[in-house]
């Protein structure tokens, strides 16, 4: 509602800013002669196509002057994003190798071997493995 109220306010303004300017020039033109007139007439209409090219050429420059600036600052803000989650996984990096146990470290004895020679003997006596 507040938008539409003063939405509202700007066309009063521009419609009494048009009238003011149109009671200007009317009044201006009662004093002027016709062919002065008449003159005023034809340079506004061989400049309009002037003007209206003059206008285009400014708009373009400045809508790409805008984008320009909005593509700079966006590549500001993923800069400073992608910085940011540089820094925080370094910082997690950091913290994990701090606090890092080493690995347990364990104490196997000897292994056994995994089968003895045994040696060979001519008598057929019942030999026990442990």
């Amino acid at each position: 509602m507040r938008q539409f109220r003063a939405f509202i306010i700007l066309i009063v303004g521009a419609m009494i800013v048009l009238a003011v300017l149109g009671l200007l020039a009317w009044k201006l033109m009662e004093n002027v002669e016709p062919d002065t007139a008449r003159a005023w007439a034809l340079v506004a209409t061989v400049l309009l196509p002037a003007a209206a090219w003059l206008g285009y050429r400014l708009g373009h420059t400045e809508a790409r002057g805008r984008l320009k600036g909005i593509d700079d600052g966006l590549d500001k803000v993923v800069s400073a994003a992608y910085k940011a989650i540089d820094l925080r996984v370094q910082n997690i990096t950091r913290t994990k190798e701090a606090t890092r146990e080493p690995a347990p470290y364990i104490v196997l004895p000897p292994p056994e071997p995994a089968f003895r020679m045994l040696e060979a003997s001519d008598s057929h006596e019942l030999i026990e493995l442990e």
